[in-house]
Parts: structure tokens; sequence; C-alpha cells
């Protein structure tokens, strides 16, 4: 068990969880579950992480950051795809509900802007998440 209570299994390396096939599952905070690759004590690389209001993130990760193409699905089975940086989704993205598919440029606010003629797009939430592994 880590500090703050999380379980971890995988590789410690000089003192750092490092490696590929990490798991750790945290009993609170905003994330539940992580399966993926790690540096130094950080989500870096491939992962999927689980989050405690039953969304979910599937992708690029660097620096302990949400960071690279991914593809983030609501607890409404809502999906988002696109690219990240520093945990936050930017540039074009694709929104996908059901049927229903909607393309465009998100804004810090969780906005999807689609272009002239079309109606923004509201997202149940903007998607930024803080994770501590120790």
């Amino acid at each position: 068990k880590l500090k703050n209570g999380a379980a971890f299994h995988g590789v410690w390396k000089g003192g750092q969880m490092s490696g590929s096939g990490a798991s750790i599952h945290w009993p609170s905070g905003s994330a539940t579950e992580f399966e993926g690759e790690l540096l130094t004590s950080r989500l870096h690389g491939r992962g999927k992480l689980k989050l405690h209001n039953g969304d979910a993130y599937e992708g690029a990760f660097r620096d302990g950051h949400m960071h690279g193409s991914a593809s983030y699905v609501y607890a409404n089975g809502a999906r988002l795809e696109g690219k990240w940086s520093r945990g936050k989704p930017e540039g074009k993205v694709t929104v996908t509900h059901g049927e229903l598919q909607y393309s465009g440029a998100i804004k810090d606010t969780g906005v999807v802007q689609a272009g002239a003629g079309r109606p923004e797009l509201l997202l149940p939430h903007y998607p930024v998440i803080d994770i501590s592994l120790m």
C-alpha cells in the first residue's frame, strides 16, 4: 500500500514505480483504477484510467498527465476522442453518443465548436483530472 491508501501492483526500480503492466487501485479521490505504464512513479506511456464518477480514459500519458491521442468515455456513454495536452483535451475532437457524432474544436470551457452555422455542443463536464500516485 502507498501513503495515500492506494494499492500498487508492479515493479519498483530505484525506489520508484516503473514499467509496463502496473496496476493501481485508489480507495478515494477522483481515480479508482489505473492499468498501464509508469515511469519514475508517474503515469507515462499507454494506460487505462477509471474514475469514481464512472468515466474512463484510455490512451497516452506523459509525466503524470493525460497527453496524446486518447478516448474519454463519460458514464452516460458519450465518447470524446482526440488529442490531449497536459491533462486537457485540445484542438479538434469528435464526440459520439449513440447514433450522434459531432466534430469540432474544443474550448477550455468544455464547449465543442463545429464551425459556422452549427450549434455548439456542451460536454457533460470538462474532463480534467489530478492524479497523485503517492
